[in-house]
C-alpha cells in the first residue's frame, strides 16, 4: 500500500544518496520511495542535483520540481 496518504501531498526530496549507494537500502523500501515520490502534486529540492536526480531517478516530469536555493530552470533539458 502506499506510504503517503492518497490526497493530494507535497514531498521534500533532500537527496538520493542510495542511487549511488544501492546497498543501503532494500529493494522495496527504494520501490516505495520512488513511488511515494512519483504520485506527489510537487517535489521540492534543495539543490540542482537532487532536482536532476529526482527527475532522472525517480522520473518525476520536472514541471511537479521545484529547486529551492538555486535557480534550477538552467538545469532542465
Amino acid at each position: 500500500k502506499p506510504m503517503a496518504p492518497l490526497r493530494s501531498y507535497a514531498i521534500v526530496v533532500y537527496d538520493y544518496i542510495q542511487r549511488y549507494l544501492p546497498e543501503m537500502f532494500g529493494g522495496w523500501y527504494e520501490k516505495e520511495f520512488i513511488e511515494t515520490t512519483q504520485r506527489a502534486r510537487r517535489v521540492f529540492t534543495t539543490t540542482p542535483q537532487t532536482a536532476l536526480d529526482v527527475q532522472n531517478y525517480a522520473r518525476v516530469h520536472p514541471n511537479k520540481i521545484t529547486c529551492f536555493g538555486v535557480q534550477y530552470d538552467r538545469f532542465r533539458k
